[in-house]
């Protein structure tokens, strides 16, 4: 046979066998996401179907099953032009649905910022020297704040966090009034992610351990944070409420407010004061290590001593 014609016959049967190879690597993996160029083989990641993708938008933004969850952003007007930004461009992006709450209303970057002491009782207001820095806020607005009072990290903390800050010590307030109003504007979503401007959540991970959960449970995950007898989720490190869960932390806080109020101006933080309100509407709290830890990674506890499991044997 002459060169030149075996020569054609073997680029001919390598064109075949790459043809064919393809056509069986789109067959296999002709998801959105493997479209997208995110590889699955080692995740249970899904997309929703691509004519709901909007072009331009990053992949995460569209993971199945991110419908049903709302990111509930908690911040405050002496910080938010400090720590928001930087999520308009990253962590945002991924999240579907997001509903940010501040102590005061406006409109920051395009984003809408909810109020979240807005309903909360007018005399509460006005008697209670939290309120103090809500109530100036509310005239002079956020850009009408000095200098020095609109940086959060101005003030050290101490052990029972930074009470010489004004807008620190009116952070309490804002929980229980915010699974509220949250469930006002979001009454239909399974799940809610509540975080805070220095949380970091793994969003695709986020997702799929949501999917391995009853949404039709009270249900409170987190980091678990113990002060005195009180075990309850820390706010910094995000904390997850199924719909059931919210509906009976609304519920008692709706039915006894004077009873919260006066135990949260008895304490200094707020996300222990709704850890309590949900215990005692029957919703208990559940650790969930690993999936929630509460420092930074150089300071990660990869070992549960009580459990005695190692961090890495959860994804093993």
């Amino acid at each position: 046979m002459p060169r030149g014609l075996r020569s054609s016959i073997r680029n001919v049967l390598i064109i075949a066998v790459v043809a064919t190879v393809f056509a069986g690597l789109y067959i296999t993996n002709s998801s959105p996401l493997a479209r997208l160029g995110v590889s699955t083989q080692h995740t249970g990641l899904r997309l929703r179907p691509l004519e709901e993708i909007e072009p331009g938008a990053p992949p995460c933004r569209f993971l199945a099953g991110a419908e049903d969850v709302v990111v509930v952003m908690r911040t405050g007007a002496t910080e938010i032009k400090d720590k928001l930004p930087v999520h308009f461009n990253t962590t945002l992006r991924c999240y579907p649905d997001t509903l940010i709450f501040s102590d005061y209303a406006e409109v920051f970057q395009g984003h809408q910022v909810h109020d979240a002491l807005a309903n909360v009782d007018a005399h509460l207001k006005e008697t209670n020297a939290d309120f103090a820095h809500y109530l100036r806020l509310q005239v002079l607005g956020r850009e009408g704040l000095g200098k020095d009072e609109l940086h959060g990290e101005t003030w050290e903390s101490g052990p029972v966090g930074k009470n010489d800050n004004p807008g620190w010590r009116l952070d309490k307030w804002k929980f229980l009034p915010m699974i509220q109003d949250t469930l006002k504007l979001r009454p239909e979503k399974q799940w809610y992610v509540f975080v805070e401007p220095d949380t970091y959540v793994v969003w695709s991970n986020m997702v799929q351990w949501l999917q391995t959960l009853e949404p039709t449970e009270a249900s409170y995950y987190g980091s678990e944070v113990l002060i005195g007898n009180d075990v309850f989720a820390h706010g910094g490190s995000a904390f997850v409420l199924s719909n059931p869960a919210m509906r009976k932390g609304a519920e008692i806080y709706a039915s006894h407010p004077e009873e919260w109020h006066t135990r949260t101006a008895q304490h200094w933080a707020g996300d222990c004061i709704l850890g309590t309100a949900l215990v005692s509407a029957g919703v208990p709290f559940t650790w969930a290590w690993p999936m929630f830890q509460g420092g930074n990674p150089v300071d990660m506890d990869w070992e549960d001593a009580k459990e005695k499991r190692r961090l890495c044997t959860f994804w093993t």
